[in-house]
């Protein structure tokens, strides 16, 4: 038999529209989508101190100097002050430190640059028999749309073709 299975939606309402809700995750029917937003970057205001310490002292150089640094502030283990110790690391890691935020202001830029660009979204018009083109930024592109790609632009990794 062809048709709808018993209790399957039947009315000429879309079932296939997205509506946005719970922080940025788009619902299509009950299925739950996340937007097409990209966020490259590794880090924000709040996360930048923790995760950078984390990742610069999970490498065994920076620990074994960590730990270094801290056995020369013993005066029974080590014969010099550890000022020098301290200050050797807190210049390698303000140096890693700058670097790492240097890089991650050019991927949230990229990052905008990208949510931010032109996509040609199809709108099929039922009432008319029709179909509209409208340009739409790459974030509000939603699962589901059918996206119009021309010649010379970029292709969006998960798209169907």
């Amino acid at each position: 038999e062809f048709g709808p299975a018993s209790g399957e939606n039947t009315s000429r309402t879309p079932v296939w529209t997205p509506r946005m809700g719970d922080g940025g995750v788009a619902h299509i029917g009950r299925h739950r989508f996340c937007t097409n937003r990209i966020s490259t970057a590794k880090y924000n205001y709040f996360t930048f101190l923790p995760k950078f310490l984390y990742i610069m002292f999970s490498r065994a150089a920076y620990f074994y100097f960590l730990v270094q640094m801290c056995l020369s502030w013993w005066t029974e283990v080590s014969p010099f002050g550890g000022i020098g110790f301290t200050m050797a690391l807190v210049f390698v890691l303000l140096v890693a430190g700058v670097k790492e935020v240097v890089e991650d202001v050019k991927r949230h830029q990229f990052d905008r640059v990208t949510n931010q660009s032109t996509a040609h979204i199809v709108h099929l018009d039922a009432d008319r028999d029709g179909v509209e083109i409208r340009d739409e930024k790459w974030e509000d592109v939603r699962v589901g749309q059918i996206i119009l790609v021309q010649d010379g632009e970029e292709i969006p990794a998960d798209c169907v073709c």
